[in-house]
């Protein structure tokens, strides 16, 4: 691998989901993303609901409040995938449970069946910091926001 001596991008990814399991014709719903500077300042940010076509599951609307109702009106992910990829081009792409958000978008992008591969994007999984921080109680995104401040 060539350092070309630029400090790569660092986005925050979470994606909420019609369900819990990926396994079951789960839909992205949302998707939000924050580019950081290398001072950790917020310096650009993506987000966008996503109209599903899926039922959002009671178990789902429990976590993020989003009903169907809501979501109608919004673009189907096609609509918002250029988009969406460009902002996460070249990315290190932080997101908690990274494996869970990496496999909807993958799942995502192969529905599409437009022509195109996924970017090059370096997954970062915080859940895994979360695990090695010794004395972190529960490895949640708030335990660990705190342990960082």
């Amino acid at each position: 691998m060539m350092d070309s001596g630029l400090a790569r991008r660092r986005v925050v990814l979470d994606i909420e989901a019609t369900g819990g399991s990926w396994q079951h014709e789960t839909r992205i719903c949302e998707i939000a993303a924050i580019e950081f500077d290398e001072l950790y300042r917020p310096v650009a940010s993506f987000q966008q609901y996503v109209n599903p076509v899926a039922r959002v599951t009671p178990g789902a609307f429990r976590v993020h409040g989003l009903s169907n109702q809501f979501l109608r009106s919004y673009p189907r992910f096609f609509r918002i995938r250029d988009e969406l990829l460009d902002f996460l081009k070249g990315a290190d792409v932080y997101a908690h449970d990274a494996s869970n958000d990496r496999r909807f978008l993958s799942i995502e992008l192969e529905r599409d069946k437009r022509p195109g591969t996924q970017p090059a994007i370096s997954w970062v999984d915080t859940l895994e910091i979360a695990r090695q921080v010794p004395g972190l109680d529960h490895p949640g995104i708030d335990g660990l926001c705190e342990y960082f401040g």
